[in-house]
Order: C-alpha cells, then sequence, then structure tokens
C-alpha cells in the first residue's frame, strides 16, 4: 500500500492540466476538486468500512474492499483513455535516463527552485505541529478536558467534513483571488484556531467550531499549492518531483507526535498548545515577506510553466527566462 500509493498519486496529478483543459475549467477548480474527491473518501471510508465488518465481517469485507480498487481501476482505463499529460509550448519530451538518474534530476530542481524550497520548509514544519497536535495533543486534551474518545471523534470527524467542504467550495474561486495573500490566510486560520482553543482550555463546542474554522481554511491549501507546482514543474518532471515535494513535506510528520508527547508531559497540554500555535502563527506568516514567495502568483504573460530546467547538461529540457509575477 504504501509503496503503490505516491506513483498513483503522482500519474493521477500528472493528468490534472489535460483533464482541466477537455474540461474548459481553471487549473485550481481541477485541483480542489481532486483534493475535495480525495478527503472524501477518507472521510466516509472508515465509517462504511465499520458498517460492511459489522453486516458481513472483516473477510467479506475486505474482498469488497478489493473490488472496489478493482472497480476504480476499470474506470481510469475507461475515463482517461486518450487523456495525456499536457505538454507547454517550448517544452519538449525528455527520455527517462534510468531511475537513479531521474530521480537526481528532480532532486536538483527541488533545490534549485527558489519557492519549492520555502515551500518545503513550511510545510515540513507545519506538518510536523499537526502531528503534535493531531496525534498527541489533541486525544490528550479530549481525556482530561472533552470526555474521550467519542468528543475526539467529533472533533476529527468536524475537522475532515470542513476540509471537503473548503476543497470543494474554493475550487470555484481559487482562479479568481491573489494566491498569496489567500494562502497565507488560511495557513494561519488551518492552525490558529484548532490551537488556541484548546490552549485556552475551552470546552467542547469551542473546539468543534474551531476545528469546522481551521478544516475550511486547510481545504483551499492544496489547491493553492498543487495548482503552483503543475505550472512551474516541467512535464516530464512532475512525476518525480511530486514525490519528492511530499517527501520533503512529510518528513517531520514522525517526530511530530513524539515531540508534542515530551512537551506534554513536561508543562502541560494547555500549555504546549499555546507553545505550538505560537510557532505555527509564526511560520506560516513568513510568506508574506515576499522574495522567491512573490513566485506563487500567476503570471502576466504567456510563458511556458517551467522556470528552472534540470541542471544536469546532459538533460534536454529547455531553459526559460525567469518569469515575472504580479
Amino acid at each position: 500500500m504504501a509503496c503503490s500509493t505516491p506513483p498513483g498519486e503522482s500519474g493521477r496529478r500528472v493528468l490534472l492540466p489535460g483533464l482541466a483543459t477537455a474540461a474548459g475549467v481553471p487549473l485550481e477548480r481541477a485541483v480542489g476538486h481532486f483534493e475535495a474527491s480525495a478527503r472524501l473518501s477518507v472521510l466516509i471510508g472508515a465509517p462504511v468500512g465499520g458498517l460492511l465488518v459489522g453486516a458481513v465481517g472483516p473477510m467479506p469485507a475486505l474482498a469488497v474492499t478489493a473490488a472496489a480498487f478493482g472497480v476504480a481501476a476499470l474506470l481510469a482505463v475507461l475515463t482517461l483513455r486518450g487523456v495525456t499529460a499536457e505538454t507547454g509550448p517550448a517544452e519538449t519530451v525528455e527520455p527517462s535516463r534510468g531511475y537513479w538518474r531521474d530521480l537526481g534530476s528532480g532532486l536538483r530542481f527541488c533545490a534549485r527552485d527558489p519557492l519549492f524550497r520555502l515551500v518545503i520548509a513550511l510545510v515540513l514544519v507545519t506538518n510536523l505541529l499537526d502531528a503534535a497536535r493531531s496525534t498527541t495533543l489533541l486525544p490528550l486534551y479530549s481525556a482530561e478536558r472533552l470526555g474521550g474518545a467519542e468528543s475526539l471523534g467529533f472533533v476529527s470527524g468536524t475537522f475532515g467534513g470542513a476540509a471537503f467542504v473548503g476543497s470543494f467550495v474554493f475550487g470555484y474561486v481559487a482562479h479568481r483571488v491573489r494566491r498569496r495573500i489567500t494562502f497565507v490566510l488560511c495557513f494561519v486560520l488551518a492552525g490558529g484556531p484548532s490551537l488556541i482553543v484548546p490552549a485556552l482550555g475551552l470546552d467542547l463546542p469551542w473546539v468543534l467550531a474551531a476545528s469546522a474554522v481551521s478544516g475550511l481554511a486547510a481545504g483551499a491549501l492544496n489547491p493553492i499549492l498543487g495548482a503552483v507546482e503543475l505550472e512551474r514543474i516541467p512535464t516530464h518532471m512532475r512525476a518525480r518531483v511530486f514525490g519528492l515535494l511530499s517527501a520533503g513535506s512529510w518528513a517531520g510528520i514522525p517526530l511530530g507526535g513524539l515531540l508534542g508527547g515530551i512537551a506534554a508531559d513536561g508543562v502541560g497540554v494547555t500549555t504546549t498548545f499555546a507553545v505550538v500555535a505560537s510557532i505555527y502563527t509564526v511560520v506560516t506568516l513568513t510568506p508574506l515577506l515576499g522574495g522567491s514567495w512573490r513566485l506563487m502568483e500567476r503570471r502576466t504573460e504567456a510563458v511556458p510553466p517551467t522556470v528552472i530546467a534540470d541542471p544536469d547538461p546532459a538533460a534536454t529540457a529547455p531553459r526559460t527566462p525567469d518569469q515575472q509575477v504580479r
């Protein structure tokens, strides 16, 4: 599962620009609906799985799940036939030079792109903090202040449902708003309320309201980042770069729960929430400093999406001038 999910995810993302063009919708909307479908599947998957296990037993439920995977694969074959990755007017398709060389090209691209370096660093830190919140601090707070596992389920469900709604609805307006300011505002709201309310020691209704606000804001983040990535990454490098960006962004998650538990044991749950909220807010405001963060905005002239070419001299990907942004 862990080995097959990233290639499948990358393969689906590579097709998004072509699908958006064929459907005549803005790229941001296509990415938003893609993210919304993923969030919806996670939101309903566990309850449906539980109902299946209760109704027919674990082994039949597992067989139904396997059959669902087969149906999904068949639908992909039938509906995506003829859809190809969209290539920019000045791009050439570079043949593969082997797995390790291709991987090295992706690493060099991520390391040399001024925007993606910042994105990876930002998301690495926020994912670490969010892992501390969701895997350690929130369960502890639920046990101490909210009444236990049932309240934790309500909070998690509220956040997940709101994130689905946020991804779906934001897809219809994402192409009309400025990316960087919207990204900062949504990132601050995605963490701030859900961290500040527990830091103040408030009860379940307040936590649920904060989770709804944070979930709605969180739903808008991936559509923005996804559109930026698809615009800036050369077509032939998208699959490998998507995987590397995800790996870099997730690198801090394993440490989040551990550090959150250590901090909660040392200074208390509410104090740890306050510290995490402070760090989270400061980090998510950094795109307002400008610099390479301005590269998030849409280009004002028709130029190819590649602004950083493969630094390997053996690569054949074209180099284009630095993009101008609003």
